[in-house]
């Protein structure tokens, strides 16, 4: 029997395609040997770019990754966090994403290309997959379009 494994929106997905090895009929997963391969892109999305956390006068500053465990709507929100006490500060929506119930909710998302602390040191200036450009404030997480 041969699976194939596959990380589909941070899940790993088993299908019963590409498992290499011999399997015994008493206990089917003994002596398997898996056969890895990190492809470019599956049928979903490709990889969301890797955006570290910024951390500036005692504050982390991240991407939520997970907006609807947090019970958001669809979107790119940044989280302020006290580095010291762990306490959240306040969460900003960046930008919104309008999902079309039609087509795959995965193919849709839209995470931060990139995410750098202003030269006046008192905003974050983050860029999304699309190119569109936001500035938010530091003190209070007010967003604004950049044009």
């Amino acid at each position: 029997m041969r699976r194939e494994l596959t990380l589909l929106g941070g899940v790993l997905i088993a299908s019963s395609a590409a498992w290499a090895g011999t399997t015994s009929s008493s206990n089917p997963d003994k002596n398997m040997q898996i056969e890895t391969h990190s492809p470019e892109r599956t049928t979903s999305r490709m990889r969301a770019p890797h955006v570290p956390p910024i951390e500036h006068a005692g504050v982390r500053y991240a991407q939520l990754q997970a907006p609807s465990s947090e019970g958001l709507p669809p979107g790119g929100y940044v989280v302020a966090t006290e580095i010291a006490s762990g306490k959240r500060l306040w969460i900003a929506q960046v930008f919104e994403t309008r999902i079309d119930p039609n087509r795959e909710a995965d193919l849709q998302r839209v995470f931060f290309r990139s995410m750098v602390l202003s030269r006046s040191l008192d905003a974050l200036e983050i860029e999304d997959e699309h190119g569109a450009r936001y500035r938010v404030v530091l003190a209070d997480g007010a967003v604004w379009a950049v044009r």
